[in-house]
């Protein structure tokens, strides 16, 4: 609330500095799926479709927390999913060689019951959204539940941090952005390494692998000072330790989105992230269905350099991912 807070006092001021608009990019916001069991994945965040340039650094600092509250029976299974999610990661791409970039992202990733229970409350009575049985349950409680033909396929309630799993990435340009036309076309591929504890969820315990296709142009809506961005691919997962019986092999995902830049130290953006499921035999949501999640934000720039992603990030398809994710970034370029 209090990062809200400070973009909300900037925008009143209108004390941020920036440089030119046509030199600043909207870009993606850097989020995904933050359900207990779909965030041990290597499901990769969408990324713009132009590259850092050569012998420049870009990092990223992300900080997420995601609320979540889903109970549901049907048949022979059961689920129950409340409590919070943070997420910090450390996102670093480096520009290696002409059209070439590497990098890599270290996650840390926590469980615990949290605090927002009555803030989310208050949030879904102000603007008349369904609590989903939300303010019956105890408030700021852990439990990840999951029943199946009278057994427990998933049960945890223990609260704990620690590192996630390990991203390494690779990404070539296929379509030079130049800043005449203003759009770009590249194809990424990225690896997940195993480097957290699947008992505690924080991985998946096995290696997943991507390749997907990001682009950007910037152009074709460029009188309105409108940036379109999408992405696609495919997602192999390792054979894991959560839920093992039920994962599925391969996953498609995709993102697409819009940024609008009034003016040269701000942008507002939508994006539509979804993907696939990760797992099958079940007649749960929460468990096996296509996901869809809509993120409405925006970043401030204060400089070329420097920039603040805010935003907030609800499932469309209700269940398939965390009720309500609050996300911020803080990127840099060197």
């Amino acid at each position: 609330m209090r990062i809200f807070l400070i973009m909300l006092f900037l925008l009143l001021a209108g004390t941020v500095s920036a440089s030119a608009q046509e030199l600043i990019q909207v870009k993606p916001l850097y989020t995904t799926n933050m359900s207990p069991i779909i965030q041990i994945y290597g499901l990769p965040a969408a990324e713009a479709g132009d590259l850092t340039a050569v012998g420049e650094l870009s990092l990223r600092v992300v900080a997420e927390v995601a609320s979540h509250y889903t109970k549901d029976d049907k048949g022979a299974e059961s689920v129950l999913f409340d409590g919070e999610t943070s997420r910090a990661i450390v996102s670093m791409r480096y520009g290696l060689a002409q059209r070439w970039e590497v990098g890599v992202d270290v996650p840390m990733i926590s469980h615990d019951g949290g605090m927002l229970d009555s803030f989310i409350e208050g949030w879904h009575d102000f603007f008349g959204l369904p609590q989903g049985g939300r303010d019956r349950a105890s408030r700021d409680q852990l439990r990840y539940y999951y029943q199946r033909n009278d057994s427990a396929a998933l049960d945890y309630s223990g609260s704990n941090g620690g590192v996630g799993d390990l991203a390494l990435f690779a990404s070539y340009q296929l379509l030079a952005a130049e800043p005449a036309a203003r759009r770009g076309v590249a194809l990424r591929t990225g690896i997940k390494l195993p480097t957290g504890n699947s008992s505690r969820l924080r991985s998946s315990g096995a290696m997943d692998a991507h390749v997907r296709l990001t682009a950007s142009d910037a152009e074709t809506l460029g009188e309105w000072n409108t940036t379109l961005f999408a992405s696609g691919g495919v997602l192999w997962l390792g054979k894991g330790d959560v839920l093992e019986d039920q994962q599925r092999r391969w996953v498609g995902f995709g993102s697409i989105g819009v940024g609008w830049m009034p003016l040269s130290w701000v942008d507002f953006k939508l994006q539509l992230d979804g993907h696939t499921s990760f797992y099958d035999n079940s007649n749960l949501t929460e468990i096996n269905t296509s996901s869809l999640q809509l993120g409405i934000g925006g970043s401030l720039h204060f400089s070329e350099q420097v920039s603040l992603d805010l935003a907030v990030i609800e499932d469309v398809v209700v269940g398939s991912a965390a009720d309500v994710v609050f996300h911020s970034a803080l990127n840099w370029r060197f």
